[in-house]
């Protein structure tokens, strides 16, 4: 530490020595808090994801005023996401399966793509684009009302179907690289900080 004592060779050997044992009870310390450090930025990590998830689906939602479907909450896809932990490692996946459509049209090549990855709202391949049937004179498609597929009526033709700016998929992705980048440093050293000053250590 710098410190130099000239009195006697033994006051140095004490100074020497506490200073030593004073770094490894330090050191024992901090080792027996990063489980609990490890423990809560998967949890924080857990929760931003999850967090950065439903904002995607809130904003893929949002951007659309139904005129083809009539949404009632975010269905299959507010139950897709999925993380889990394991030791010291956090994993995340989407599982498409939970995404079903309600005439049957569903799976990976199925809503999950068109919807999820793609950001369309509702509509089919037809001829190699997304559109929706036509069922009136004024353009509108017929109502769903669960006993048959939209897609039987479309006497007035095929119209190309609404496409959100950015699809829940990339948004998600978009938001957890920013949060990566740029907000993960200083929370992850928050968590130090407070753990530190638990043990009698302020840092800043």
């Amino acid at each position: 530490m710098g410190l130099k004592i000239t009195v006697t060779g033994d006051m140095e050997k004490y100074i020497s020595n506490y200073e030593k044992k004073l770094i490894e009870d330090i050191e024992k310390k901090i080792e027996k808090e990063k489980p609990k450090v490890t423990d809560d930025v998967l949890n924080l990590v857990d929760d931003k994801l999850n967090e950065f998830y439903d904002k995607s689906i809130s904003t893929f939602y949002g951007d659309y005023s139904p005129v083809f479907y009539s949404r009632k909450g975010t269905g299959g896809m507010s139950d897709m996401f999925k993380t889990k932990k394991e030791g010291t490692s956090l994993s995340f996946w989407f599982d498409e399966h939970q995404m079903v459509s309600r005439t049957g049209y569903s799976g990976e090549d199925g809503i999950y793509k068109t919807v999820f990855i793609e950001g369309w709202h509702g509509g089919s391949g037809k001829n190699g684009n997304m559109s929706y049937p036509v069922a009136y004179e004024d353009g509108s498609p017929k109502p769903y009302n669960g006993k048959y597929k939209p897609y039987d009526d479309c006497r007035y033709g095929w119209v190309p179907a609404a496409r959100a700016p950015i699809s829940p998929y990339n948004n998600f992705i978009d938001q957890k690289e920013n949060y990566e980048k740029n907000g993960f440093r200083k929370d992850y050293r928050d968590i130090w900080i407070s753990h530190l000053k638990n043990i009698g250590i302020n840092v800043r």
